[in-house]
């Protein structure tokens, strides 16, 4: 992996909300380290933005039943502004503050092949 190959990603998050716009939208991958007593680390991260969002090391709350010891995960979060069309309160306002939020959704993979997934030039 590399940081440009991360980039196109946000093709597949465009492609996948077509033809709704990805305007807005949010893109972290992890690349997720899982030492031998089973604790997960951040080895390297990447966000649409180019930046590292997480500190090299820093622990990972990922699912208990994916804590293989001495293996190596794929975290993706991805989120996405959204405006409810159709809302009420109880006393029948529409306060327009309430009506945008955020949908946010975190996804582990495992690798296919070899111990893990280097990213050549992520943090």
């Amino acid at each position: 992996m590399s940081k440009s190959s991360l980039a196109d990603m946000m093709d597949a998050v465009r492609a996948t909300l077509a033809p709704d716009s990805a305007e807005g939208v949010g893109l972290k991958i992890s690349g997720v380290s899982v030492d031998s007593a089973g604790n997960a680390r951040v080895l390297w991260s990447w966000s649409q933005d180019g930046d590292a969002p997480y500190v090299k090391g820093s622990e990972v709350d990922a699912p208990d039943d994916l804590k293989t010891p001495s293996s190596f995960l794929i975290r993706a979060e991805v989120s996405a502004p959204h405006e409810i069309l159709l809302y009420m309160t109880s006393a029948g306002s529409f306060d327009r503050s309430t009506r945008s939020i955020t949908l946010h959704r975190e996804f582990y993979f495992k690798q296919r092949l070899g111990d893990e997934i280097p990213c050549s030039d992520c943090s």
